[in-house]
């Protein structure tokens, strides 16, 4: 759900076709709140550790370190 609360859910599709490929979750000043490599179709990521509600950026980054896309999500 976006906003989110408590949980963020994350797809990634078909993960066989991602091999090498990353997950990072970063607040607006730059700071990585979240980060895996993608090796299966769905994470789970519990927000109780955050330490601020605000916006923050899903970016998929592929092995050569492209930023392939970017999502924002709202922390409730």
């Amino acid at each position: 759900p976006n906003p989110a609360r408590d949980h963020l859910f994350i797809e990634t599709g078909n993960h066989q076709r991602m091999t090498g490929y990353r997950i990072t979750v970063v607040n607006l000043q730059g700071g990585e709140v979240f980060s895996t490599n993608v090796e299966q179709p769905l994470y789970e990521v519990n927000l109780s550790t955050w330490t601020g509600k605000g916006m923050y950026l899903i970016k998929i980054i592929d092995p050569a370190e492209n930023v392939i896309d970017t999502r924002k999500i709202v922390l409730q």
